[in-house]
């Protein structure tokens, strides 16, 4: 019969169930690869591998012809392609999930527990909407205890707890560390703010007293002019009136009072 196959890299989704088919198919007509593709012409040995191989989506036709070949009839293995096909176009086919000892954080804990077949019955003492959150990644089991459920009802062999167990004690140490570390930093930043303890100053504009107005230089009063006196008329200049030599010099500034202040104070 040849060399063994590799494992279905996927055999829970549905392009894993179309390779399972195919292979079951040819070991049920007791063919070799060369054989099959003897009887598929047109169809070369490795792409009849490839098509059972469970890492690509063969042709309708491939897998028409590989059906043929064993003599069965195509009916259900395109059922299955057609599966398959609405699985690539969805893009649902992801990376394959690490294995059970490298498990460091809770995604990939949630997603090696999703590959895993889900049953129909909740696991005892945990609710089926606790079940779909966790192997949907959007909480973490509580305990180990809940791991043991979960992993019973899923079909591990408890041969196989002991690593599932591991994965989630190293899982757990690094979320309470994580959780730790978070209520520190919140400690630190309270702290932070209660150790200034000083109000927080109010932008008020303090409206400053309004200086009293400048009285100005003093009003001289000019004496009327007599009724029928000429405009043109220069006064009669007064023996004691400086002359146009004293006139011409700027004046003498006069020393002003001094002004008080709001405050009381001279300014």
């Amino acid at each position: 019969m040849g060399q063994p196959e590799e494992p279905v890299p996927h055999p829970h989704r549905a392009l894993g169930r179309l390779a399972l088919g195919l292979r079951d198919t040819r070991h049920t007509a007791h063919l070799t690869y060369t054989q099959l593709a003897a009887n598929a012409p047109g169809f070369s040995q490795p792409t009849l591998q490839r098509a059972a191989s469970g890492k690509t989506v063969p042709t309708r036709e491939a897998v028409t012809a590989y059906a043929r070949a064993c003599d069965a009839d195509p009916g259900p293995l395109l059922e299955r392609w057609e599966a398959a096909a609405r699985e690539r176009a969805a893009g649902s086919l992801r990376k394959p999930p690490p294995a059970v000892r490298q498990i460091q954080d809770e995604a990939a804990t949630g997603a090696a527990l999703e590959r895993r077949t889900v049953p129909a019955p909740a696991p005892s003492g945990s609710p089926r909407n606790t079940l779909h959150q966790i192997l949907s990644r959007q909480r973490f089991p509580s305990s180990k205890n809940q791991l043991r459920a979960l992993l019973s009802a899923l079909g591990v062999p408890v041969a196989g707890h002991e690593d599932w167990l591991r994965a989630w004690s190293r899982v757990n140490r690094r979320l309470q560390a994580d959780r730790r570390a978070a209520r520190s930093r919140k400690t630190n930043s309270n702290g932070a703010s209660t150790a200034t303890g000083c109000p927080r100053p109010t932008h008020q504009a303090s409206v400053a007293p309004s200086p009293p107005p400048d009285p100005g230089p003093p009003e001289t009063s000019t004496p009327p002019r007599a009724h029928g006196s000429p405009a043109s008329a220069a006064p009669a200049r007064s023996p004691h009136a400086p002359s146009p030599d004293q006139a011409a010099r700027p004046p003498t500034p006069r020393a002003q009072r001094p002004r008080l202040t709001c405050d009381g104070t001279s300014g």
